[in-house]
């Protein structure tokens, strides 16, 4: 049977302002009688909450009616308000929610209500008028509806004389019309009717109200013959393209519980699809899917899912965003709507031993680097940036989260973690064609590439929520504080359960995709403590896809879990090969800010393979297996650089951080791990927030750091242990030597052997903050020894060294191979700072009032795109794109249908930008 009413609104008179302008909303909740709900708005300060907290007696607490079995709340509103500041999308417009139980966790969207605002956290709105139909909603039983019930709103001084209902096979075949004004309760506003002989699921239903002014209100619905037909076998989901199997046909499929019926709309590419003729999908009840075969002609089109409630959704499952529906094409370009050509097939991904990972976020690594405003960078900019990390020896990118993040489409800027889509990338960034030439490009220069996937939670806007706004019938989605095993709560967006077939099957073809279509080398999988896996049912939780993706691809695939607390009996028991190493980049930070790491524990928990206890079940194996298990890292996306946290929090000196945190730098490359770097620590870039209120905002990439002489010093450091990290075997493959602490003075000596090639490296590291001459300290060999840093020489003739110096706050490193023994080539890096692809003029006059003009000078040919966006990155105009020549043009820009503000005006040809700023003022 299907959940009858989750949410429903009742209006009842209560005289108050005056009646001909005014409404008593009683807004209803269907849930159980514990915990307490609220119904959070905007007429009450959103609870008031604190931090989504609400406490009881709050203005918003309702009461529970065991008569309704609901949750009641009600307040009065006038109709026409303008001097009412919180109706701020409209003069009779408010935004609401609900809250289960006060928590954070627990707001959720009417599910009753289509109106909804995906700006702001998918608001419910109700907007008050003076006769209109509010959250109709009929019961099923067996396929048939039995029931309908319907809200009905009018102004308090105004009555309801008729009220008819017509039902029928369809528009054109109504077969009843009867007067039900006896099923509507006039204190409570709202029609309740029973069908004396229930109706087929999908019948159309027309509903026609009267007041006493002779004012009418319609509602219609359905209409649609629904045909049961099993699923054929060759049914992807989202859309399977046309093959034998389906006659030549495109298949489309979307799996939908409790739904009367479903429609697909679709028209050609760039054309509007929310009024196309419907087309009613079959049902395959088994599954429960909806399909349709549908004969197109070859190439691209847009589609909608429509629902029931009149909703229109994007798909799921689709894999490009356009403008008015998910994008595809039934020609050569495929899914991704592109006719991308790979070229570097051979491409070898590095062994783990040898992996240097750069984490970046596109928009602020490329946006610091050409002076972007948020929002604004692109797929195409890091394509030009390319050759920067082949000087440096990088040879993996992990990419901060590019699927379709925020509202649907082109959101602007983010980190990425409010995912939208799982299969589409986030518009903002680029088409499919643009991602894949950055892979393509990379490998072509021996660089892997990491994509970072978010699998614990889906934003609200996501049309995996959309589609079935019920926790209890999603089979994606559930409540986040039912926890799965070894599963940790985290009570934000909406939280996916991988319990589930449905689940386990949307991960396993995300990552297919990944794999086969955009052909990345791995992924960083974020969050995974919030999933779960138990070593009893290796087929759910993390387990389930990532096993699964571990023996088709034959173990080529890199797969790193961000599990903290950390983990090592999960990959243990697992097929993932490496996770993020939480006690190496906790213990450098203490010793960043405090100076208190001890010896034992650097030797112990960095260096080599120890880790905090977990609380994972089971949590033994309690430490890393091998050197390509831990993930090694100063600071990532989620922390301060320890230049900016040494400076800014601890007032060091900033020669003193500059010094230490090259000092730690070390670590990453010569301890058990793989090293991972964030962006622009290798150049000094003091990269940090003041407070949590700006960790989340844009803060493009400091590349002015990057040509000053403290910036070029910490480069060539990095760039020396980046190659030694990858070229000497000593450190791919030798064994770890703890030699010897010297606790008074906190100096550190440990090394590398390599039985193979006989590569040794000696590892000496002064934590203190004085000058140190150590004796006898044990050396890993005699004969000739490399200063990595600048192959000066240092002859040893016995196994242990009297009176070695050591600078403060400093580490030595040695190797018995020379960068030639090596094969070493140190490049060093020639950017300039802006590349003269091309010249861009200020607009004229600036600010304008409507229209402004803006000129550009090319140097070579190629495809060029002047585009305008608003301060918040959102395209508005597109003023040039197209091939074109070298030359001098100018393009006019007329505003007149734009408010007031600042824009920013984006010119780009041949991978290079440029970036401007012009005011429209009225």
């Amino acid at each position: 049977m299907r959940r009858f009413i989750v949410a429903v609104l009742i209006i009842i008179p209560i005289k108050m302002y005056c009646q001909s302008d005014s409404a008593t909303v009683t807004f209803r909740t269907y849930q159980p009688s514990l915990p307490t709900v609220f119904v959070p708005g905007e007429f009450n300060n959103w609870g008031p909450n604190s931090n989504g907290n609400i406490s009881l007696g709050a203005p918003s607490q309702m009461s529970y009616d065991s008569t309704f079995g609901a949750w009641l709340k009600t307040y009065t509103f006038k109709l026409k308000d303008p001097t009412d500041i919180r109706r701020r999308l409209g003069d009779s417009v408010f935004q609401y929610k609900f809250n289960r139980g006060g928590v954070s966790a627990g707001w959720y969207s009417d599910p009753l209500n289509p109106q909804q605002n995906p700006l702001e956290f998918n608001n419910s709105i109700f907007r008050l008028t003076k006769l209109f139909w509010f959250q109709v909603s009929t019961q099923e039983t067996s396929q048939l509806i039995s029931r309908i019930t319907a809200g009905l709103v009018h102004t308090d001084a105004d009555s309801i004389t008729s009220i008819q209902l017509s039902t029928g096979p369809s528009a054109t075949l109504i077969t009843s019309t009867i007067q039900v004004i006896s099923a509507y309760n006039v204190s409570a506003r709202i029609l309740d009717y029973y069908f004396p002989s229930p109706i087929a699921r999908g019948y159309y239903l027309h509903l026609v109200a009267q007041n006493n002014h002779g004012d009418s209100v319609v509602y219609s619905k359905g209409g649609y013959a629904i045909f049961e037909m099993p699923l054929p076998s060759y049914a992807h989901h989202g859309v399977t393209l046309p093959n034998t199997a389906s006659n030549d046909s495109t298949t489309f499929r979307i799996r939908i519980p409790s739904r009367q019926y479903v429609l697909l709309r679709i028209a050609s590419a760039g054309e509007p699809v929310a009024d196309a003729t419907p087309i009613v999908m079959r049902y395959a009840e088994t599954s429960p899917d909806w399909w349709i075969n549908v004969k197109l002609p070859s190439g691209g089109y847009e589609y909608l899912y429509e629902l029931d409630d009149g909703r229109q959704i994007y798909d799921p499952w689709g894999r490009v965003n356009g403008d008015y529906g998910s994008r595809f094409s039934t020609s050569e370009e495929g899914l991704t709507a592109d006719n991308y050509i790979w070229q570097n097939m051979d491409y070898q991904r590095p062994p783990l031993n040898k992996l240097v990972i750069y984490e970046l976020h596109i928009g602020e690594f490329v946006g610091g680097y050409y002076n972007l405003p948020a929002g604004q960078g692109k797929f195409t900019h890091l394509i030009s940036l390319l050759p920067y990390f082949d000087s440096l020896g990088i040879n993996a990118l992990e990419l901060m989260p590019i699927n379709d993040f925020g509202v649907l489409g082109s959101s602007g800027f983010s980190w990425g973690y409010d995912v939208n889509s799982i299969f589409a990338l986030e518009p903002s960034y680029g088409t499919p064609a643009d991602f894949k030439t950055l892979v393509d490009s990379a490998h072509g220069r021996g660089i892997a590439v990491l994509a970072d996937v978010v699998f614990n939670h889906i934003n609200e806007t996501s049309s995996l929520w959309q589609m079935l706004q019920d926790e209890a019938a999603n089979p994606y989605i559930k409540s986040c504080n039912d926890l799965r095993y070894n599963e940790d709560e985290l009570c934000f967006f909406k939280d996916l359960d991988h319990w589930t077939i449905e689940t386990q099957e949307l991960i396993y073809s995300t990552l297919k995709m990944w794999l086969d279509v955009y052909k990345v080398d791995g992924f960083r999988y974020d969050y995974t403590q919030g999933i779960g896996w138990n070593i009893n049912d290796t087929t759910k939780g993390i387990l389930g896809w990532s096993n699964r993706i571990h023996q088709e691809y034959g173990g080529t695939v890199y797969q790193i879990v961000e599990h903290l607390p950390e983990s090592p009996a999960l990959l243990y028991y697992s097929k993932i090969r490496s996770g993020w190493h939480d006690s190496f980049r906790d213990e450098i930070f203490d010793e960043a800010r405090f100076r208190n790491t001890s010896l034992s524990e650097f030797e112990n928990l960095v260096i080599d393979l120890g880790a905090y206890p977990g609380n994972d079940t089971p949590s033994s194996p309690g430490r890393y297996a091998n050197r390509t298990e831990p993930v090694n890292m100063n600071v990532n996306h989620d922390e301060q650089s320890l230049i900016y946290e040494m400076t800014t929090f601890q007032s060091v000196p900033l020669d003193e951080a500059l010094k230490r945190d090259k000092l730690y730098a070390t670590l990453m490359f010569t301890s058990l791990g793989i090293p991972m770097l964030w962006q622009g620590m290798e150049f000094s870039a003091p990269r940090g927030w003041l407070n949590d209120n700006q960790r989340l905002s844009y803060r493009p990439v400091e590349w002015n750091y990057y040509s000053t002489d403290r910036g070029q010093s910490h480069y060539r450091y990095y760039q020396r242990l980046i190659q030694h990290r990858i070229h000497n075997p000593a450190l791919t493959d030798g064994v770890l030597r703890k030699l010897k602490r010297y606790e008074t003075e906190k100096v550190l000596v440990w090394g590398f052997i390599d039985s193979t090639t006989d590569a040794r490296v000696m590892v000496i590291v002064n934590f203190s903050g004085s000058d140190r001459a150590i004796d006898n300290v044990p050396w890993l060999g005699t004969g000739v020894w490399y200063d990595i840093f600048d192959q000066n020489l240092m002859t040893v003739a016995d196994s242990v060294i009297n009176n070695f110096a050591v600078a403060q706050y400093t580490a030595k490193v040695y190797s018995n191979k020379s960068n030639a023994d090596l094969g070493i080539t140190l490049v060093e890096h020639q950017f300039t700072e802006k590349p003269p692809a091309f010249i861009l003029s200020q607009n004229y006059p600036n600010p304008f009032n409507p229209t402004t003009t803006i000129g550009f000078r090319l140097r070579v040919s190629g495809f060029t795109s002047l585009k305008v966006y608003d301060v918040l990155g959102r395209e508005v105009a597109t003023l040039v794109n197209e091939e074109m020549s070298p030359g001098e043009y100018t393009v006019t820009w007329d505003a007149s249908n734009k408010p007031s503000g600042v824009y920013y005006y984006q010119l780009f040809t041949g991978g290079f930008v440029e970036t401007k700023k012009l005011i429209l003022l009225r």
